[in-house]
């Protein structure tokens, strides 16, 4: 199991300036070993480019190149995904705007995914595949929320939820999870979570009914799993009362 104690820094082999970080956790099979790995945006000249690392037994690897000339949107925070394969070694796969990418070479190479835009866009790896989940935008200023096999039999899940609110998404044993803020008959904005398993989605049920309402797009939720157990965390202010609260969400 990774651990990092706050005692030991770990910090990446990012540039100065570096933002908008995203992690997820590996597992070799062959080497018998966890990762942590991890992307990141950082300056480049004039330009900004996403990079990538992974960290293992208290050492970070070179850091390697996804992407150049790409957008740092403080709403719309870059993905970053594993998935398992039969050869015992992962699939990589990043997002960061519109832009989708894969590695199956521990993150030395990256290669392009053909897609749709991805904007708003959160990744949940599995077992030979990937789900990514999205906002639709709506003309009267709210969104649905979407979600698909990359890239194949999409879904709306979600009919109403907060537009320009960045999705989050993990992996259960069961299937992905997404969670996410909704958009209620007055505006609130509470967070909610969609489950998928066996080829098919559940009803989106609150986590928690905050009744905040917001003229700015609330920050998104985040998630954690492991096996069947889900963790959500976010931030409120609903009766003008700053809070981080968490869940945790089980079957």
């Amino acid at each position: 199991m990774l651990r990092a104690s706050a005692a030991v820094p770990i910090d990446p082999p990012a540039a100065l300036g570096a933002v908008a970080p995203a992690l997820a956790a590996e597992r070799d099979r062959i080497l018998q070993r966890d990762f942590l790995v991890m992307t990141w945006i950082e300056p480049d000249g004039e330009r900004r480019r996403l990079r990538f690392a992974r960290f293992s037994e208290g050492e970070w690897s070179a850091p390697f190149t996804v992407a150049r000339d790409v957008a740092a949107e403080t709403d719309d925070p870059p993905a970053l995904a594993v998935v398992d394969t039969d050869t015992g070694r992962s699939t990589l796969v990043a997002r960061v705007g519109d832009l989708v990418t894969r590695s199956s070479d521990r993150g030395r190479i990256w290669v392009r995914v053909p897609g749709p835009p991805l904007a708003f866009a959160s990744l949940a790896g599995g077992f030979e595949e990937v789900h990514a989940f999205g906002l639709q935008e709506g003309l009267d200023g709210g969104a649905a929320l979407w979600g698909s096999l990359v890239f194949a039999d999409e879904a709306t899940l979600d009919s109403r939820v907060s537009a320009h609110s960045a999705t989050a998404a993990a992996r259960t044993a069961e299937g992905p999870v997404v969670v996410y803020r909704d958009r209620g008959e007055d505006d609130e904005r509470d967070v909610a979570i969609v489950r998928g398993a066996d080829g098919a989605w559940s009803t989106p049920q609150r986590v928690h009914e905050d009744g905040w309402r917001s003229d700015e797009p609330p920050p998104p939720p985040a998630v954690a799993a492991h096996e069947r157990q889900v963790v959500v965390a976010w931030y409120t202010a609903s009766r003008k009362r700053p809070r981080l609260p968490a869940s945790e969400e089980n079957d």
